[in-house]
């Protein structure tokens, strides 16, 4: 039958002696056997296979620490002598990187396998220092050290005192949301317009510089 394999003569020949010339054959199941199978690099293989073996045999396969796995965790020896599964790949892989205040990172998963990348987003008003890139480099670590979110501070510009007036404090340089100024017109004129004026948080003064115009007699 098919799936074995016969031992002994097949062809049986009646003698004139009564007797056949052979004694009649065996047939003995065909077991094709799976080769050796060793564990990954890095890894290792349970139980370990030092000779061929039946079909049904399992193994599993296990990266040492610090690497994670691709490929299949375990296999299977089959029926036509082949494994179910080859034998994976333990890579060394990063750590989840740090989180950043003001800002988030994808993709976000626990571990990262070697050559793959983290982006880092800063949340709207804030400004990356840093690399927003970090890859994963076959030493376990990353590229980079995480990069920092910083509030974007936009200054006013620089604002001068009314013509026939004057400005206090004096403004030389752009300066930060919250600075106020007063407006004064000179002795003999007087001002038509706000007396002061604050920088806000969108980089522009809360109101126009006055005018100063002279005192009708």
């Amino acid at each position: 039958r098919r799936g074995y394999t016969l031992s002994g003569q097949s062809i049986l020949t009646c003698q004139s002696s009564g007797r056949w010339s052979h004694t009649r054959p065996t047939c003995t199941r065909i077991v094709i056997r799976c080769p050796v199978i060793s564990g990954p690099a890095n890894g290792s293989i349970r139980p370990t296979i030092s000779r061929p073996v039946s079909s049904g045999t399992q193994v599993w396969f296990k990266c040492s620490r610090g690497y994670q796995r691709v490929g299949a965790a375990d296999a299977v020896c089959q029926r036509d002598g082949t494994w179910s599964e080859s034998v994976p790949i333990c890579q060394r892989y990063c750590r989840r990187p740090d989180n950043v205040r003001f800002a988030t990172f994808s993709p976000s998963q626990r571990v990262y396998t070697a050559r793959s990348t983290v982006t880092y987003t800063c949340s709207r008003g804030y400004t990356l220092s840093g690399q927003a890139t970090l890859t994963c480099q076959p030493t376990g670590r990353w590229s980079h050290d995480e990069p920092t979110c910083t509030r974007i501070v936009l200054k006013c510009p620089v604002i001068a005192g009314p013509e026939n007036g004057s400005i206090e404090p004096v403004v030389t340089r752009p300066v930060n949301p919250g600075t106020s100024v007063d407006f004064s017109c000179d002795v003999g004129y007087e001002r038509n317009g706000a007396s002061e004026s604050e920088c806000q948080r969108n980089g522009a003064w809360s109101n126009d510089v006055p005018s100063c115009e002279r005192k009708s007699i």
